[in-house]
């Protein structure tokens, strides 16, 4: 039987994902950073590479490794001359990695504004992306009462980039039923699988459940078929694999999952049941 509800998100994503093989970084790096009516500078940039970045960061440094980190900068600010905040800068090797390290690290419900591309912030941290700086500042002013912290931060997302747009491909994913705040960029390990390509996801409800959609990104057709062939094996199935048909399967893990092979891409649902798959 054809799994018809399956058949008509893979085929949405089929029709409207665009074409990427590579993201590709920008030149150049910032320092001369701004002063913003009473933020003012209290000394000179700090700039860590990635050899260094673990003496900064410490448990996080190999996470923010693997989605590119080129850079960390910190810049120490004042606040009406008794309020300090320090400001980290990273700069990643494409805009998808800084995305995706955001992505990771917002929460799912909670604050957001829309500096630089979108930020989120609590009590002690105000953090935004945009193009390829994920910016974090550290502050001892209680945001929800303090409207400077995200002045200096638009002021600090408009320094770093014109660039305020989400990564294209997020487009692809139906509005319908997406929950907010759930899309992600997951460069590695993606559903445990160290041979998967890069991914970019979104989560979803509808028709009572709760499912992923997910878009995977090979170097080429050939990347494609390897990495299904490798997965498919992994879990022990029969299914062959051939472009352009849709493959459902049951992972021991992540139970129901539906993929369609096309190009450079791997199009899938993961986590909707056969049952609602077959219905329609």
């Amino acid at each position: 039987m054809q799994n018809k509800i399956a058949s008509s998100f893979l085929i949405f994503l089929l029709y409207f994902v665009p074409v990427y093989t590579a993201f590709p970084a920008a030149p150049g790096e910032k320092t001369n950073y701004p002063e913003t009516g009473e933020w003012k500078l209290t000394g000179p940039v700090r700039s860590i590479n990635q050899s260094r970045l673990h003496e900064e960061i410490y448990g996080a440094a190999d996470m923010y490794l693997k989605y590119g980190c080129e850079e960390l900068q910190i810049i120490e600010y004042e606040y009406k001359q008794k309020f300090p905040v320090s400001v980290q800068v990273f700069r990643f090797k494409t805009s998808i990695g800084a995305f995706g390290l955001y992505s990771r690290e917002r929460p799912r419900n909670g604050d957001y504004s829309h500096t630089g591309v979108q930020a989120f912030f609590d009590d002690w941290l105000f953090a935004f992306f945009t193009d390829r700086y994920y910016v974090k500042i550290n502050t001892m002013i209680l945001l929800g009462t303090d409207q400077s912290i995200e002045k200096l931060a638009s002021d600090l997302a408009g320094f770093l980039s014109e660039n305020h747009n989400w990564p294209e491909i997020l487009d692809v994913f139906p509005d319908e039923g997406k929950i907010a705040n759930s899309e992600q960029y997951i460069p590695f390990d993606f559903m445990g699988n160290d041979f998967f390509c890069p991914a970019f996801t979104a989560d979803y409800i509808l028709f009572n459940e709760k499912f992923t959609l997910f878009i995977l990104q090979g170097i080429n057709p050939g990347d494609c078929e390897q990495t299904l062939d490798q997965y498919l094996s992994k879990i022990k199935s029969a299914a062959g694999t051939m472009e352009g048909e849709i493959v459902t399967v049951t992972d021991p893990y992540f139970k129901d999952i539906s993929l369609l092979w096309t190009g450079n891409n791997i199009l899938g649902i993961r986590g909707l049941s056969l049952k609602t798959q077959h219905a329609g």
